[in-house]
């Protein structure tokens, strides 16, 4: 007995990507917003991100910062790491969030397009102040520019 329901190929989306979003490590565009917040380009490969630990680094007290220049006229792109030794998932999370905010905050006056920049956390970024994310990340992306690998 076949069944009334006849099974419907999957359909093909409504939307389409623009080209630069076409590459599997640009997630998203940095002109992109969603519930008003500016989106910006993840680093997803495993690749990229050993690539930015051969570069630049600086350190400061909650994160270290590691840079690498792409040579390319593209948008910045931003990797967040945190270990596990940092604590246990939910503190590991809210690390993450805090950092992408700060990085939200800072990223579009002090970054440059064509950067790679990848954030270690470090267990002292749960408990730093908003403002001491935030100068850190501005101190440290002064110092990477300035001594450039």
């Amino acid at each position: 007995m076949v069944s009334a329901r006849a099974k419907r190929p999957w359909a093909a989306p409504k939307y389409s990507l623009p080209a630069a979003a076409a590459d599997a490590s640009v997630s998203r565009l940095n002109q992109t917003r969603r519930f008003g917040l500016v989106l910006m380009n993840r680093i997803l490969k495993r690749a990229d991100f050993l690539a930015a630990a051969k570069a630049a680094r600086v350190h400061a007290a909650p994160f270290s910062l590691q840079a690498r220049d792409r040579k390319d006229e593209a948008g910045l792109r931003l990797g967040l790491t945190v270990t596990k030794k940092v604590g246990n998932a939910v503190e590991r999370n809210r690390i993450r969030r805090r950092l992408r905010a700060a990085a939200r905050a800072v990223l579009p006056q002090a970054g440059k397009d064509g950067f790679d920049y990848v954030v270690v956390a470090r267990r002292a970024a749960l408990s730093a102040d908003f403002p001491e994310l935030t100068s850190g990340l501005e101190n440290t992306l002064k110092q990477v520019h300035k001594t450039r690998r």
